[in-house]
């Protein structure tokens, strides 16, 4: 496998979307599994504010059907159990707790049109580093750029890019 940094990657212009897991407080349940040892250690050597995510980015030859992509996030964080837990910690313990897979949402923000890579890369940037949390929900987020034709208020309706980290 081959990591190129995001800074590397070449991002496109466009109109970027927020794609955000969301849940009421009320939905979370109580995990008595313990966590495992990966997990643990993870926790204890990294701080709720510290930027540490792992990311992917691919484009898709399609049109963005905004409905039909958020269906699509909603289903595969559901079907994965990682991506539907966390931990609630107190001086005394850390608990598991998780959710159902039906109790999982997806919130939508529409960041809007950016004209420039760096500017996309910029927002990216901010956008992963301050959304994603070792201990707190969500531990995944995602944004799509629908590219920009050449024309100055044109939208490639044909082909989008995904970039998400965890």
């Amino acid at each position: 496998m081959e990591y190129t940094e995001l800074a590397d990657y070449p991002t496109p212009s466009g109109i970027i979307t927020e794609w955000i897991p969301s849940t009421r407080a009320s939905d979370w349940t109580s995990d008595d599994r313990p966590l495992s040892t990966n997990h643990a250690a993870h926790l204890r050597h990294t701080r709720d504010d510290d930027i540490s995510w792992i990311g992917t980015a691919f484009a898709i030859d399609q049109p963005l059907e905004p409905r039909a992509f958020a269906a699509t996030l909603r289903t595969w964080i559901a079907r994965h159990e990682v991506f539907r837990s966390t931990v609630a910690t107190d001086a005394a313990e850390t608990a598991r707790r998780h959710l159902e897979p039906e109790a999982i949402a997806i919130d939508v923000r529409r960041y809007g049109r950016v004209r420039d890579s760096l500017e996309v890369y910029r927002h990216l940037e901010e956008f992963l580093a301050t959304g994603v949390r070792a201990h707190s929900w969500p531990h995944i987020v995602c944004t799509t750029v629908e590219h920009v034709c050449s024309g100055p208020e044109q939208v490639d309706g044909d082909r989008f890019t995904v970039i998400f980290g965890a």
